[in-house]
């Protein structure tokens, strides 16, 4: 076997061996030692899909009839790979479709490169609490305030709807509760939009009653019983 490391060429040798008598017999050959020229394949890369917002982290896998050297990807500012072929981001990666171009190459240097896409998306709808009121309220209050939240990393606008849901009215801004509203006696139902930049929407609704409508007794009269006997009426 070797003993070091054989660069190409062809190597003659010279074999001896003797046995126990000091007979000895000598034998000649050669060991070619031929250039890699077998480039690496892979095995595994695939496109990939990931939220904004979320790492990537992603396994390549190739293979090769001699030593990997390492991986190699083009695109240094917003990606990175190690040597056992994980890709992952290196800065934070904005909504967008990144084309890479990876590379393996050998120990004897044979490369061979694939081309693949990194598509970040944003498919996360907006967040709504409406904290106030409760749904299913009864109230007599007629100036009654509806106040939410809305969260989303690229919010876009709000907008309510109530009752009658024939159009939706466009908030000044979505930290603007409802307050400049005079409730009729109704039940009511109240709905709050939110859209982000990304097309993604998302509603909640509430309803509550204003009730003005003071209450009537139907059947109410006076009761005569006897003494020591007990009183039962239904009013």
């Amino acid at each position: 076997q070797n003993n070091t490391y054989l660069a190409v060429g062809l190597y003659d040798l010279l074999i001896t061996t003797n046995d126990t008598a000091n007979n000895n017999v000598q034998e000649t050959m050669w060991v070619n030692i031929t250039p890699d020229i077998t480039i690496p394949t892979f095995d595994t890369i695939n496109n990939q899909t990931v939220e904004y917002g979320t790492a990537l982290s992603y396994n390549i896998v190739a293979s090769d009839n001699n030593q990997f050297s390492c991986f190699i990807v083009n695109d240094t500012n917003n990606f990175k790979i190690d040597c056992d072929g994980l890709l992952e981001n290196n800065s934070a990666l904005i909504i967008n479709r990144y084309w890479l171009n990876v590379t393996i190459n050998d120990s004897s240097n044979n490369r061979e490169y694939s081309l693949m896409w990194v598509n970040v998306r944003y498919t996360t709808s907006p967040a709504i609490n409406i904290v106030y009121p409760t749904n299913g309220t009864n109230t007599t209050n007629t100036l009654l305030n509806v106040n939410f939240t809305v969260s989303d990393l690229n919010l876009d606008s709000c907008q309510y709807s109530n009752d009658t849901m024939l159009s939706n009215i466009t908030l000044a801004n979505c930290g603007s509760n409802l307050t400049t509203i005079t409730w009729s006696e109704i039940n009511h139902t109240v709905t709050i939009w939110a859209n982000d930049t990304y097309g993604n929407e998302n509603s909640s609704e509430i309803t509550f009653n204003i009730d003005l409508t003071s209450p009537t007794f139907s059947a109410i009269t006076n009761q005569s019983i006897l003494q020591k006997n007990s009183l039962s009426y239904d009013i």
